[in-house]
């Protein structure tokens, strides 16, 4: 058997591991190489592995911004702390 030249979204998910929607959004970016034909829309099956690549020399270059966040306090919370009391009141409820 021959292996398949153009897939469809749903083979694109289901080899990526993602939803037909994120696919979807990855063609509206310009991520994606497509193909229409008439109303179908084709995406070419050997540029797929050039995704994979891209995305893998991409998080090679830019390290998660997580990566140096303590495990057990999340990057967030001393934004959360800083921002808890900016001296605003609210208007007391009218009975």
């Amino acid at each position: 058997m021959t292996e398949k030249l153009l897939l469809d979204v749903n083979e694109v998910a289901s080899l990526l591991g993602c939803g037909r929607t994120y696919v979807y959004g990855m063609i509206q970016r310009k991520e994606l190489p497509v193909i229409k034909l008439g109303r179908l829309t084709r995406i070419p099956a050997g540029s797929l592995a050039d995704v994979v690549a891209r995305e893998l020399a991409r998080s090679e270059v830019d390290p998660s911004p997580w990566a140096d966040s303590e495990p057990d306090q999340p990057r967030w919370a001393p934004q959360l702390a800083s921002t808890a009391d900016t001296g605003r009141r609210s208007r007391p409820r009218e009975p």
